[in-house]
C-alpha cells in the first residue's frame, strides 16, 4: 500500500475504536459496516466486514438484511434524485 506507514497506523487505530462495544455492540456495528461498505462502494471493506460480523455472531439471515437495507436505501436515492431530474430533462426535450 502505498500510504505513510502511521496514516495507516491512525486509520486502523480509528476504525477500531469506531467498531469497538460501546452503546453498540460489536455485532451490530458489524452489521452497520457491512450496510455502509455497501453504500461506499467498497469490496475490500464488505470482504473485511463480512469476516468480522461472522466471527461476532452475525447469521447469515442477519447480514442479507442489513445488505436488503444498504440497497434499498441506495435505490430509494437514485429514485428521488434521478427520476425527478429525468422528468425535468423529459419536459425540456419534448
Amino acid at each position: 500500500m502505498l500510504m505513510k506507514r502511521e496514516m495507516i497506523e491512525m486509520f486502523f487505530s480509528f476504525e477500531n475504536a469506531a467498531v469497538a462495544s460501546g452503546h453498540l455492540d460489536v455485532k451490530t456495528k458489524e452489521l452497520i459496516a457491512i450496510a455502509c461498505s455497501i453504500m461506499a462502494d467498497c469490496l475490500p471493506c464488505l470482504e473485511h466486514h463480512y469476516k468480522m460480523a461472522a466471527q461476532n455472531g452475525v447469521t447469515v439471515d442477519e447480514a442479507k438484511e442489513a445488505i436488503a437495507v444498504a440497497v434499498a436505501i441506495s435505490a430509494g436515492n437514485k429514485i428521488g434524485k434521478f427520476s425527478i431530474k429525468a422528468a425535468e430533462l423529459f419536459k425540456e426535450t419534448v
